[in-house]
């Protein structure tokens, strides 16, 4: 079982997201956020070429930092003992799905949903 039944529907706040990506040592590639105020309801950027993670980015933070975050594209290695290291690609969604983006071992697939069961409080990561 990967998680437990008594959790009902999974969901992730902005700082479980955030809390996740550390976990796996990722860098943010992508987001969508679902924005406050303006003309746009939602609002979608990727990484420039030049820069390894927007959450290091000021342009990224001053123009969606304040806003509600939809999903996060994600890249990070996994090192499989059965398998030569992957980079792995995924997308977070606030509610609950994890959209693997690459092609990635069950051993990989363990290691994030133990990732989760941390940041939900429902174990500790492997």
């Amino acid at each position: 079982m990967l998680l437990d039944k008594r959790t009902g529907m999974l969901e992730f706040s902005d700082s479980e997201v955030k809390q996740l990506k550390g976990l796996l040592s990722a860098k943010k590639k992508s987001a969508k956020h679902k924005k406050l105020a303006g003309d746009f309801d939602t609002m979608e950027v990727s990484a420039s070429k030049v820069v390894e993670d927007i959450d290091n980015s000021t342009e990224y933070t001053s123009l969606l930092g304040q806003d509600e975050l939809r999903t996060t594209g994600c890249v990070f290695e996994h090192e499989p003992v059965s398998c030569a290291p992957l980079d792995v690609s995924a997308s977070v969604y606030g509610k609950g799905r994890i959209w693997f983006r690459s092609s990635v071992s069950e051993e990989s697939l363990d290691y994030v949903f133990s990732c989760v069961r941390t940041v939900k409080g429902l174990g500790k990561a492997r």
